[in-house]
Order: structure tokens, then sequence, then C-alpha cells
């Protein structure tokens, strides 16, 4: 009821006789949301994300902005503030003389209400609509960022945007500034580091964010930053116990700082092996199946990191021959007898991390049990015929892709 109130008080705020213009975006560049929509892996497919990747110049690791037009304005200052709700507004300064305003690192399928404001003169006004479904981040430094929120899960259930992130380090050989870092704690709302680095911290004890290092935390205190050492990124490490010991401690330290409603970013060096493996492990626990599980570790390569299936297989490979009905079955029993994490401890993770997937996504036409063609939330028909292990997945009849 409160929050309802507070949304309720503060989009009366941006009541005026100011122009308005709606603006919709899909927040996945098109690199991106072509891979995502073109590709289904099956065990035997070999990769195609590089597919994705040639030619382009741009950075594909940040997503697509909301682009905003600002009119000509005789200002001394000019800010964009928008909201989403049950959230609280964000402001954002225009330089003079900009005539339109990127606004990044929106949440998908979410509606904001955005206004102008020339010396607090409301001047423009109106709505962002949102869609897609893999989030990354944009910082003008940071690398690798996305928000491991989105993915599909078993029993119809979705990751929950906002609560965990992966992404490169941001104070080694990959520095970041005091922007970056205002963007990530206080727009994003991280709160809490994870660093599987090794050499780099060795050398000179420092923590990206400048938290509380866990050996500075009281017993009573879970620590808001974790240091690990290497953590995990080869085959062999699944079955090596101080590689076990690591990942049991990352899994208990997100768990602590979950239950104190504190996100999580986890990193390495460049967001890619150790952070992707460990993203492989938390995803597959959470039930996000086979090919989603490669796709995210694939979509570091649009960092202009090539990272492709044949690196993360083997751990599904291995799992996969675990106890366990399901894939989802086989990670928990991987976590219970490898990792000796407590089974409360995942039903908490899950928990905390998953909702009810209650929207539709990719919709699938069938006609005479042969499916033809399928749509995504903006009702843009999803181009699958040229490729052929999309066209595939949807012959087996599997869930192509579901936007939650």
């Amino acid at each position: 009821m409160k929050k309802t109130f507070l949304f309720t008080v503060l989009c009366s705020l941006f009541v005026s006789e100011a122009t308005a213009q709606d603006i919709y975006v899909n927040i996945e560049n098109d690199a991106v949301h072509d891979y995502m929509s073109d590709v289904c892996y099956a065990p035997e497919d070999t990769s195609v994300v590089l597919d994705y990747t040639k030619g382009r110049q741009a950075r594909l690791d940040i997503p697509r902005p909301a682009v905003i037009p600002v009119p000509p304005l005789e200002a001394d200052t000019i800010t964009i503030q928008y909201v989403a709700t049950e959230s609280l507004p964000t402001t954002i300064g225009i330089p003079k003389g900009t005539t339109e305003a990127l606004v990044y690192n929106l949440l998908p399928n979410n509606t904001y209400r955005y206004r102008i404001i020339a010396d607090e003169k409301t001047v423009a006004e109106g709505e962002i609509v949102t869609t897609g479904q893999v989030r990354m981040v944009y910082t003008p430094h940071g690398r690798n960022i996305r928000d491991l929120g989105g993915w599909p899960c078993a029993g119809n259930k979705t990751i929950k945007y906002g609560r965990l992130f992966r992404g490169a380090e941001l104070n080694g050989v990959h520095t970041s500034d005091s922007t970056d870092l205002d963007i990530l704690t206080n727009q994003i709302g991280i709160a809490s580091e994870l660093d599987m680095r090794a050499w780099y911290n060795e050398d000179n004890g420092v923590t990206v964010f400048g938290f509380l290092n866990a050996s500075q935390a009281g017993a009573w205190q879970a620590a808001t930053y974790y240091y690990t050492s290497n953590s995990g990124q080869l085959p062999e490490d699944l079955t090596t116990y101080s590689f076990q010991y690591r990942w049991r401690r990352e899994f208990e330290f997100i768990v602590n700082n979950l239950k104190q409603q504190r996100p999580v970013y986890m990193h390495c060096a460049n967001g890619a092996n150790r952070t992707g493996y460990l993203a492989c492990l938390l995803e597959g626990l959470l039930g996000v199946g086979y090919s989603d599980l490669i796709k995210d570790y694939e979509l570091t390569t649009f960092s202009k990191r090539t990272e492709t299936k044949e690196k993360i297989e083997p751990v599904i490979e291995f799992i996969n021959n675990l106890e366990g009905e399901t894939l989802q079955d086989k990670f928990n029993s991987y976590f219970i007898n490898y990792l000796s994490v407590k089974q409360t401890d995942i039903d908490y993770f899950r928990s905390v991390m998953l909702e009810e997937n209650t929207t539709t996504g990719i919709s699938v036409t069938e006609h005479d049990n042969t499916i033809k063609y399928a749509y995504d939330l903006l009702g843009r028909r999803v181009n699958y015929e040229k490729n052929k292990h999309y066209r595939s997945c949807l012959q087996r009849g599997t869930v192509v892709r579901s936007i939650p």
C-alpha cells in the first residue's frame, strides 16, 4: 500500500502542460537480439555465436538505450527524471544543446514515466516502455556487465532481475571511475562484491567498490566483499576439492548477502571463465535449461572476448551424469554431494531468485503440427528460417524463448 501510494505521488509530479511523447525500446542491441532470437542449441550442435559478432564495429556488450528527444531549450540546467512503479525517481543531467538524451540500464518489460525539466519547469514528458530479455549494463568503462535475471527456468519460473550481476573487474587491467561506480551502486543498486581474481589482489589488496572486507566484518554482520582467489574455470575443477571449497564459499557469500537484500556483483578479470563457470552452476541450480546455460556463457563473446559452447559444455555433461530426474535435480545433487551446500540454503536461494513467469514472451503458431512462425513481445516475426539450430529446436518442440 505504501509503495503504491509513493508511486501515485511521484507520478503526480509529472502533470503539466508539457508535450507528451512515448518511447518504445527493446533493450537488447541488434546483435544480441538476433542471437537470442535465432539460436537454440542441442548437444550435437556447434557454436554459432561468432556469426553474430563478425563485422560489427560498435560495442556489443551494452544495452540499447531509450532515446528521448530533447526540444531546443534556453535554460541554465536541464535534467531528465524517470520513475517506474514502486521505485524512486532517477535524475540525470543533460548538457546544453543536446537534441537526444540516451537513458541506459532500464529494466526490461517495464513502463517508466519520464519528464524533461528545464530550470525547474517540465517541458516534455511521456512514458518509456521497455521489452527484451537480456539486461546488459552500460557504464563508460565497465566491460561485459549483465544482470542474471530474465532467463526462463523449470516449473514456469523466471530469474528475477536486480539480484545477481556478472561482469569484468573494475580496478585491475580494466579500470573504472566514480561515474561507473555511481551507476552500479546508486542506479543499479549493487551493494556487495564477489571477487574471483588472484594475482591483482595479491599484489595490491584492493576491492572494487571499497565495501566492507570479509576479514573486518563482525560475527553478526555478513561481509559485503569477499575475495576467493582463483575460482574454478576448467572441467577438472568440478572434482577438485580446493575449487569445490571456493564454489561453496562463493555460494554462501551470495546467499548471505541476498538475505540482507544486497544485490551481488560477481566478477573475475574479464567476467568470462571463472565468472562463467559460477554463473552456469547457479543458473543450473535455478532450473535454466541446457541451451540457455550455453547462451549465457557465450554472451561474453559480445564483449570481444571469444567464449563458446565447447568451453562450458563439459560442465553440463559432467553434471548431467549425476543422480536426478531433471537437469535441475542433477545440479542440486552437485551442490549437495560435491560442494557440501545445505539444502535449506539452496531452497532459500531459489525462493529469492525466482518468480512466476507470467508472460509468454515468444509465442509459436502451429498449423497441421508444423510450426510456422514465432513472434516476440512487440509482435514482430522472429526470423528463424536463416538458422538451422533454431529450426531444429522448433521441430523438436523445444521452448524457444520466454521473455518475462
